[in-house]
């Protein structure tokens, strides 16, 4: 009668055993295939980034000019970040520019020795419409700055209309005089004003 009980009893020990190591290894296998489809599943969802209704920017081309504050630019051409959808759908993008062709030219007027005490400089650069059909205002701001002193010594603006695809030249100048005439002065630009155009959904 014990025999029999220590036999059953160490069947039951095998039996569990068995079963303790069956799930010890078909666990992790599950696991890891349970995982594998769940990522699998969301990477297939992320395939859709939203953009596929969004209206599609003009085209941007144009060669950059050096000095400029943004290092001589092609215009935003799709810029919205002021403009938001309008309940009809709509908005007002900026339309493409570029600004080439930049130059910068100082003269001195008058020397007092060596020294230049009465300076003028000349900067220009080419604003270029690149939209197809719109006609409208550019506004260029040159900002003129003493080299290695903080700030900015002066501003200037042009405003200038271009036809579609035209470009036009944009002109500043300053004259300095004074102990800073013979200090080098550099000249930035950025654009202030833009024409924009409706696009709607």
């Amino acid at each position: 009668m014990v025999e029999k009980r220590l036999i059953i009893a160490l069947i039951a020990i095998v039996i569990v055993g068995l079963f303790y190591i069956s799930a010890r290894l078909s666990f992790p296998i599950i696991s890891d295939f349970v995982s594998e489809n769940f990522q699998s599943g969301q990477d297939t969802d992320n395939d859709d980034d939203g953009n596929e209704d969004l209206p599609p920017d003009y085209a941007v081309s144009g060669s950059t000019a050096p000095g400029g504050n943004q290092g001589g630019e092609v215009g935003p051409g799709g810029d919205t970040s002021d403009n938001p959808t309008s309940p009809q759908g709509c908005v007002l993008r900026t339309v493409s520019y570029s600004l080439e062709d930049f130059e910068k030219t100082p003269t001195c007027n008058v020397y007092e020795g060596e020294n230049c005490v009465d300076k003028t400089v000349e900067c220009s650069v080419q604003v270029r419409n690149l939209d197809y059909s719109l006609e409208g205002d550019f506004e260029l701001i040159f900002a003129y700055r003493i080299v290695d002193v903080p700030g900015v010594y002066s501003t200037d603006s042009e405003t200038e209309t271009l036809p579609p695809r035209a470009v036009k030249e944009f002109l500043s100048s300053l004259q300095v005089q004074g102990p800073e005439a013979k200090e080098d002065i550099t000249c930035n630009f950025e654009m202030g004003k833009a024409p924009k155009r409706e696009v709607c959904y």
